[in-house]
């Protein structure tokens, strides 16, 4: 079994993109690195210390000390491809997919011709250059672990075997089990490893943008993190699937004449599947914030901690039985719900220092384009009417 999922994986797609060397230019330049990180699927409720006193996020938690901090951040849209958009050119979320929506308003071709190299990393596939006219002006890419060659290690192998993930289970239109369990933020990390070594030594600022997707459905949170493989092999069939296997092109309205699909409802669980759904999104935002850390090494190894700003973030929460419901996307049923557009937001400065600018309507995600080009100095304006939600103090 284990000889027939490595020749599987082995085939699965495209070698990793190359990355071309770049010739320093003369001089340093002193404007700040910039990085973005995604933790996709993130709601704000479960970064910090809870009622109880526990969290599942430490290493955040102390990182976030020393970082401007957003409590009441909102995310314009409640999925995945409009919320990066608007992080990344500041045009509403309702300008994706009309004329506007060109690869020259992305706040990452404005960096090219700024001087800036412009590095993207995605764990999700569906926030790639193939389908992003706004994520393409990156000029060095590396697309999901998914849909290129991903090296099979033995503890993933154990993953896949502990989660009984194999080819073609696809759930809801979104990445299979497997999917997830190959882009897993350990492989991200030694992606943005490979990425960084290859780029070498440059005079330029960078920015670097990561999406680490461990906390999207379907939950599979790697050991010591997961449940027992007793528990496991009990629940996982029953509980471990928000969607329950339905694809919402044949899951058919609740009530007829509705917007919202059979697999949405959480009452499809029982109140013990329904908690034992939420622990495993819990356990996988626990397992993040642990792989943040190393995240986080890599990014100082690579000198790009000297002088930058870093900006820790989500694409949009996720509904875990709240009005009855579960996941996210729910705005596509004609639902909005808080837990779906809260999410968290920290700015921190290296080597610089940072101020807070506008009140709570400058804690969107929408602002953050803005943001970046205030940072780097950009000469062309963007998308006025929108304040950037820091700025950097002598």
């Amino acid at each position: 079994q284990t000889t027939r999922l490595k020749g599987y994986l082995a085939l699965l797609s495209l070698a990793t993109l190359a990355i071309p060397a770049r010739a320093a230019p003369a001089g340093r330049d002193e404007r700040p690195s910039i990085i973005l990180i995604v933790l996709d699927t993130v709601r704000a409720d479960r970064v910090g210390p809870r009622k109880d006193g526990t969290t599942l996020t430490p290493f955040l938690d102390r990182w976030g000390r020393k970082a401007l901090v957003f409590p009441e951040a909102l995310s314009p849209a409640d999925w995945t491809s409009p919320s990066h958009f608007s992080m990344l050119t500041g045009y509403p979320a309702e300008a994706r997919g009309t004329a506007a929506d060109i690869p020259s308003i992305s706040i990452v071709s404005r960096l090219n011709k700024a001087g800036y190299d412009t590095l993207g990393l995605s764990a999700n596939s569906s926030v790639d250059p193939a389908t992003m006219p706004w994520i393409a002006p990156f000029q060095s890419f590396v697309s999901s672990p998914y849909v290129t060659h991903t090296p099979v290690s033995q503890e993933l192998v154990e993953r896949i075997l502990l989660y009984r993930a194999g080819p073609g289970e696809y759930v809801a239109g979104q990445p299979s089990t497997l999917s997830h369990l190959l882009s897993s933020a350990e492989e991200m990390n030694a992606r943005l490893e490979h990425l960084l070594a290859s780029c070498g030594e440059s005079e330029r600022p960078r920015f670097v943008f990561l999406n680490l997707v461990d906390a999207h459905a379907p939950y599979v949170p790697p050991k010591p993190f997961a449940p027992t493989a007793l528990r496991l092999q009990r629940e996982w069939p029953v509980n471990g699937d928000p969607w329950l296997g339905e694809l919402p092109s044949g899951s058919k309205p609740r009530v007829p004449g509705g917007d919202i699909p059979e697999y949405r409802y959480a009452d499809r669980f029982t109140p013990r599947g329904l908690k034992f759904l939420q622990e495993l999104y819990d356990r996988g935002i626990r397992h993040l914030d642990q792989q943040l850390r190393q995240t986080f090494r890599i990014l100082e190894h690579h000198g790009l901690l000297r002088h930058a700003v870093v900006v820790v973030t989500s694409d949009h929460g996720e509904v875990l039985g709240e009005d009855g419901l579960l996941s996210h996307g729910l705005s596509t049923c004609g639902v909005h719900l808080l837990e779906n557009y809260r999410v968290p937001l920290f700015v921190r400065g290296y080597g610089l220092s940072l101020a807070r600018m506008g009140g709570k309507e400058a804690s969107r995600t929408i602002h953050l384009a803005e943001s970046i080009a205030s940072w780097a100095s950009l000469p062309e304006a963007g998308w006025p009417s929108i304040e950037p939600i820091a700025r950097v103090t002598p």
